[in-house]
Parts: C-alpha cells; structure tokens; sequence
C-alpha cells in the first residue's frame, strides 16, 4: 500500500481509473453499448413503476435493474446479502460497516468501498449489453452516455404514496422520507461527489405531481429514439 494514502483513498483512485479507461474506450469504440437509461428517483415518485412501463413499451430484450444489481454483487462476492443490503445507496461509516458485519454473521468484512468497486463493475457490465433500465444506484454517473432521467414528486404526493403502499401514518411517511433522501444524497456526493439534485447531472427531469407514469414513460421513450436513433 503506497505510504499516506488510506484504503478509502485507494479505493477512490482505483474506481475512478476503471471508470475512466471504460468510458474511453467507449469513446474509441472499443465497446458498442445497446441503449441504456438511468433512472434516479425520490422514494415515492413513482419512478419504479416508470422504469417498468418502459421495458413494457420497448419490449425485449429489455430488462429492469433494481435489486437484480445486489444478486449480481453478491454473486461476484459471495458476501451476506444482509451486508449488501445495509450499504444499498447508502454512505457509511466504518464502525456501523464493522456491526453490520458482525450481526450478519459473514465471514469476512465487507465495506462501502468493497460495494462500490463491485457496483462500478456490475453497473458497467449492465452498461456494456445495454437495452436496461438502471433504478438508482449513481448510474448515471458511471455511465454517461446512458439517457439519464431524474424523477421527483411533491411532498404531499411521496407521503400519499407511502402511506397507501408502505403501510404507515404521515408521520412516519415523513421521516422515511426525510431519511431516504437524506442517504442517497450523501451517497452521490461522497461517492460520486455530485449533487443529485443537479439538473446538470440528467438529459430529462420530471416531477410527477401532475404528470401520469404513463405520460413519463412516453416523453422518456420519445427522448430515447432521439438520443440512441432507434
């Protein structure tokens, strides 16, 4: 280990080497990529439902990334999926990362960084066969060239929709929320150190407090054609 540096550091460098070398050579037309998008959303946006209407509307060989990334992490890791689970667009410290580990019962440790590199490759690995919708996870970030959507809502529709689908009081709406947002904010800025909030960030932002999945699905797709000629 080079001298000064800590193992969050080197992590750091090796991320953003790999991510660095794969999109040049997407660039130089090493690796032809099918069509992806991204979809980064706030919890009750509705931005799931979305994300399935779209591999409905284009049909196969699309498919919808969500969970199936944790399968893919745990596969390549053969890690605790609980372990996987509690760093899930989350940034960590190192000691809940340690009682995490511990509670699980793994066998060995396995941090936010070991999540990261591992989320870089399989988000990549996604990116390289393309026809995917991506849901969350900073892929927008780690594939660039993808048709990247941002999804958001009013608060008043997210605490509508949780408490009819998670089963819970306002209150407890709001603090999920607060929570939820609050995690996958500092995710992207640790990690990808970025605002996700930032429309600069997105091809196409979208609140839905008006608009219907249906609709969102339509301007999506119609953005997509136009982006990958198709």
């Amino acid at each position: 280990m080079e001298t000064g540096k800590t193992l969050t550091e080197l992590t750091e460098e090796q991320v953003k080497e790999w991510m660095a070398t794969t999109q040049k050579k997407v660039q130089q037309k090493e690796i032809k990529r099918g069509p992806v998008i991204t979809i980064s959303r706030e919890w009750g946006s509705g931005g799931s439902k979305v994300a399935y209407l779209l591999k409905d509307k284009f049909g196969k060989p699309w498919q919808v990334w969500d969970k199936e990334i944790l399968d893919e992490i745990q596969k390549n890791t053969e890690v605790n999926r609980e372990v996987i689970e509690s760093l899930d667009e989350k940034s960590k410290s190192a000691f809940e990362n340690f009682v995490d580990n511990i509670f699980a019962g793994t066998g060995r440790y396995f941090g936010i960084d070991d999540y990261r590199v591992n989320l870089v490759k399989v988000i990549s690995r996604i990116g390289h066969f393309g026809y995917a919708v991506i849901l969350g996870r900073g892929a927008n970030f780690i594939l660039p060239d993808a048709f990247r959507v941002r999804i958001v809502a009013s608060r008043r529709k997210r605490v509508d929709v949780m408490e009819k689908y998670e089963e819970v009081s306002e209150s407890e709406a709001l603090l999920l929320m607060r929570r939820s947002d609050h995690e996958r904010e500092d995710f992207v800025q640790r990690y990808f150190n970025s605002n996700i909030n930032d429309p600069w960030n997105y091809d196409l932002c979208v609140k839905t407090s008006y608009l219907s999945p249906e609709a969102i699905a339509e301007m999506i797709t119609l953005g997509v054609k136009e982006k990958f000629q198709f």
